[in-house]
Formats: C-alpha cells, structure tokens, sequence
C-alpha cells in the first residue's frame, strides 16, 4: 500500500469520526418560538384542557384544591382527580431526580401547578341538550385507594345517561381502563370517546440526539413532532387503530386505544331495529398534535389528542371502549413486554434507537440482559465488549496476523527503501513483497471500520438507556450516563473548584486517561506506518481521542478502555505465537520513558 493511500485513508477515518462527533455532540439550539397550533373542538365541548382564569400555584396546594382517589403500587404514587375525572399526579417511587437523591421523579402534575402534564379522557356528541362530563363534574368512586391488581370504577350521571371509568393497575406502569355510556332511557344518542394529554410550559429537553416530544402512531405510519416543532407544524391525521404519546429522554407517557367497539345488551334492549347498533368497520381514530400559545400565564399547552368515530347508543344499551394508560420509565425491558403482550405495534420505538436501529436495539436489549444477570450495570457493560469482541473475533483475528506479519516484515521493507530510490519504486517492490507472503496492508483497517459503527451505537444506547441513569461503578462514579466527575482542573476532586464551561474540553477525568493510555500502547503494537508523515498523524490519535471523548458518558470510556485492552491482549497472543519479538505493556512504558 503505498504512502499516498496510507494517508487518504487517515484522513477518511479521521473525517469519519470527527463527523459523528459533531452529529452526536450538537450545539444546544434555543427554542422556537410559539405560534398557534389547531385545537379540536365539537359543537357540544372543547377537547382542550380548561386553562382560563387559572392561578398558578405551588403542586401541593394544587393536589389539595380537589378530591381524589389515592394511587399505591411498588412503582407508582398519585391520585386521580375527581373533579373533571383527571390523571394528573403520577410519581415514579423507583427513581430519584439526582444521583444518590430520596425524591422520586414526578411525571404527571395538575395543570395549575408549575409543570402541568395530565391525561385527560371523555365523551362528546352532537346533541347539544346532552351535558357531557366536563373540567367541572364531579365524580364518584366506590374506593378511595387504587392499588396495583385491583381495579376501581368511577362514575358521573346526567340527563339518563351514566358515564364510568373501570381503572385497573398491573405491578407496573400500565393502567387498564374501561370507558363506557350506558343509555338508561334516552333515545338514540351519538357518542364519541376521546383522550389528550397535555402539557405546560416548554418542558426542559436533553442535549444530543435523543428524539424528544409527541408520538403519534396511526396504522402504520408513525408520526413524530419535536416540541421545538410542534408550534410550526401541528398535525392531523387518522387511522384505524394507534396509540398517541409525549416521549422524554428518560419518561413516557402514552395512552394505547383498542381499535373495537363494543355494544352490550343491559336490561333488554328493544327488538325495534331503530334501537340496535350497526358497528362501523371502517371506523376511524382522528389524531393531532398542537400547541396553544394562548393558555393561561403565558406557558402555552403542548397537546397530543385522539378521537374515535361517533356511535349511536339505542335505548338501555351500553357501549364501552378499552384504553391503556402508561406512564413510567423507557426501559427496554417493560417497554418490550408490554409491545409483545398487549399486540401493540411499534411501542418498542418509543424508545428512540435512532439511525442505527439495527445495532442500537439489540445491544440496548443486550446490556438490559446482562444488567439483570449481573445485577450490576458496570459488569454488564464489561460483559458486552467481550460479546462484541466474540462476534468480531475472526475480523480482528485475521486483522491482527496481518498487522503482525506487516511488522515482521518490517526489516525487509526498510531494506527496500534503501534499495529503490523512487516512491513509484519502492510502492510496488513493497506490494510485491505483500502478496509474496499473503499480507494483506488493508487488513489492519477493518477492525476500526467495524468499531466506528459499533462505537455510534453504544454511544447512543448510553444516551437513552435509563438502565445506566444514576447507575454507579466501582470507585468514584456513581453515575455511568454523565462523564467522569474527577477532572484534571480540579486536580481529580482535591480541589472543589466549579470549572468554566469553555474548558470542559480540557477537564478530563481519570477514566478517560487510562482510554488514551490503552489507545497509545495499542499503537505501540501495531506496525508503524511507512511513511514519516503518516506516523506523526497516527501518533496524535490517542490525546486527540482522551480529550474528544473525555465529556462522554463514563460507561462509554469504560467500554472503550477494556476493549483497547482486550486487544492488546489479542495482539500481544499472536505476536507471541508468530515469533515476532514484543513487549509488555510494562515494559513498554518503560522503554518509553527512557527512550
């Protein structure tokens, strides 16, 4: 392989990286400005959540303005809200807002308060002498507590009709929840279910590249809208069957309509044909994303909404409608489950795997795996380079006899040079000399063709994984998903000094110097590059890397630290195995520093 090749390959490699740097590591961009988003509304009700004349007030006091009916499982703690029949305080018990902290992330909030995010669920018609159930209806409950595997029905009466709600909750995250009307002597009457979610104020987003915002998943298309730009593209579509979601990083909140129908008989329908149900095969789900910028104290709503197709309800009869409700962490595991077990088609991307799905998915399925073998999150991810390195092994076995035979041969190859004068020469007497011996000089590169990739993916499982959110490591980090928190400014913790954001870059930690130690004793068993320039470009690789990836997740610099060791190891073998004379890493430390 001749110089020239050599170093338009350096260069490739290097853009190539340096180019997924930047598309992993954006600048933070400011948030668009609001505009007015499409609100749906019918001529009996608004399908909005009520903001108007609202006092903004501290969320306990909002949580104590209502009755409620109390929610307790291992996982979850709230209440839903009996006046106007809301979800709007859900508390995650099994996750603190920081690292070693003892208060529990909140997801849902009443809307009054700060951070309002509720879920909404009701009925509409056209018949505007019906009063359906508004903000305002007060609802009653035949519990007060709801507890996981149990169920409690809520209900509202008027003008001859009775609403309910029969709540269930798994060991989960997962609500069931069955809407119905019952006609207990009204004529024909058209009903439609609908459900939102809402949220106020713009909710605070992650840095990276990591999908933030509405969901809608409507047949087989599914749509999602940034909260950066769901005020500048609101959207309206419909469907068969769906499910209609607000993703965070880290949370979920989703709520999963069945696609059917049902009509009961309750105390004997009449036989009159006008009075039966003719189900709709074609009925359809109506879906939006909006954004109201006019809701109250200037917060805006950021709404994602559904509504079924009317039915018309006979005399005596009831129709009911299966929904459920999730609100609770993206983790693969649960996330999986509950796509698998209740049919529901593409749930699993909730979870943003990004572009590249096909080796994101498994490895974040892998580490979930490993971490609950493990019950350690930091063994898991020592586990997953070795499988990783298993599934590699025949590239980078055959890789490493190259680059092992090309350093064997070293000797010959300076003898060339100072036998042929010319480039163009010694180029093709060293080529000859390759293919004398089976040497392939392109062998060396694939491994790192391979692990760029590889090393994308896991960067962006990292990201998204809540399995590695405050998860800790052995010694001094305690959280895999932030960066190692002993920087070199701070002479690694001895002094307590708040480092400017503009030095980050130079900050690094200790696990990320002993990455760039393994990169550049990796290097040293590797064969050097024949020409001059090309050694000088490769030798800067290992400080380039130590401070490019030294504000990455400290799980990622583990990962890639004990896979430079691992193939030092692998190196080290077959060298050994070829004859060809080596070092310990010891020793070349130690050759090093004398030389």
């Amino acid at each position: 392989m001749n110089n020239k090749t050599n170093l338009l390959l350096a260069i490739v490699l290097s853009t190539i990286i340096i180019a997924g740097w930047s598309y992993f590591f954006p600048a933070p961009k400011p948030p668009a400005n609001p505009a007015p988003a499409v609100t749906t509304t019918t001529n009996n009700t608004t399908q909005t959540v009520e903001q108007k004349n609202v006092t903004i007030k501290p969320r306990d006091q909002a949580l104590a303005d209502s009755p409620r009916v109390l929610i307790d499982s291992p996982t979850l703690k709230g209440s839903i809200n009996l006046r106007g029949l809301r979800f709007d305080d859900i508390v995650l018990k099994q996750y603190s807002d920081r690292v070693q902290g003892n208060t529990p992330v909140t997801i849902l909030s009443p809307s009054n308060s700060p951070n309002g995010y509720v879920v909404d669920f009701g009925w509409l018609s056209h018949d505007d002498r019906i009063t359906l159930p508004n903000s305002n209806s007060l609802w009653s409950a035949n519990k007060k507590i709801l507890k996981n595997g149990d169920n409690i029905t809520l209900t509202h009466s008027s003008d001859g009709l009775i609403y309910r709600l029969l709540i269930s909750l798994d060991d989960n995250y997962l609500f069931t929840i069955k809407q119905s009307t019952q006609n207990v002597g009204l004529s024909n009457q058209d009903f439609a279910f609908y459900g939102l979610i809402a949220r106020f104020g713009a909710p605070p987003t992650s840095v990276g590249q990591v999908y933030e915002g509405a969901m809608v998943k409507l047949d087989k298309k599914l749509t999602q809208t940034s909260y950066g730009k769901i005020a500048k593209t609101p959207f309206q579509g419909d469907g068969k069957a769906g499910w209609f979601a607000f993703s965070d990083k880290y949370w979920l909140t989703a709520i999963i309509p069945s696609d059917v129908v049902a009509e009961s008989t309750n105390g004997g329908a009449s036989n009159n044909s006008e009075d039966k149900v003719i189900p709709n095969p074609d009925k359809k789900i109506v879906s939006r994303i909006s954004y109201d910028k006019t809701a109250s104290l200037g917060r805006g709503r950021y709404q994602v909404d559904y509504t079924m197709d009317y039915d018309m309800l006979s005399r005596r009869n009831s129709m009911e409608k299966t929904i459920y409700l999730f609100v609770g962490p993206k983790d693969t595991g649960i996330i999986n489950d509950y796509a698998r077990d209740k049919n529901i088609e593409k749930f699993d991307l909730t979870i943003d795997y990004g572009w590249l799905y096909l080796l994101t998915k498994p490895m974040a399925w892998l580490l979930h795996f490993l971490s609950s073998q493990f019950n350690s999150v930091g063994l898991a991810i020592l586990g997953l380079t070795v499988v990783v390195r298993l599934l590699l092994f025949p590239f980078a076995q055959h890789s490493f006899k190259s680059m092992a035979m090309m350093r064997k041969l070293a000797p010959k190859v300076e003898d060339l040079k100072k036998r042929h004068k010319t480039s163009a020469e010694q180029s093709k007497a060293m080529m000859a000399l390759y293919k004398k011996e089976g040497v392939n000089p392109l062998a060396g590169c694939l491994p790192m063709l391979i692990q760029i990739p590889v090393f994308f993916a896991l960067y962006h499982v990292f990201n998204i994984a809540i399995e590695f959110r405050h998860a800790p490591f052995y010694g001094w980090i305690s959280d895999l998903s932030a960066p190692d928190p002993l920087g070199l400014l701070t002479l690694f913790g001895l002094i307590p000094w708040q480092v400017p954001g503009l030095l980050n870059i130079i900050n690094i930690g200790i696990w990320p110097i002993i990455m760039g130690v393994t990169l550049w004793l990796q290097q040293k068993f590797n064969p050097p590059a024949s020409d001059p320039l090309q050694q000088k470009i490769f030798s800067y690789f290992p400080y380039v890397f130590t401070f490019m990836l030294g504000s990455s997740p400290a799980g990622l610099v583990i990962y890639w630290s004990w896979n430079n060791a691992l193939s030092i190891l692998q190196q080290y073998i077959i060298n050994r195995r070829l004859g060809i004379q080596t070092y310990t890493p010891f020793r070349i430390l130690t050759k090093s520093r004398k030389s």
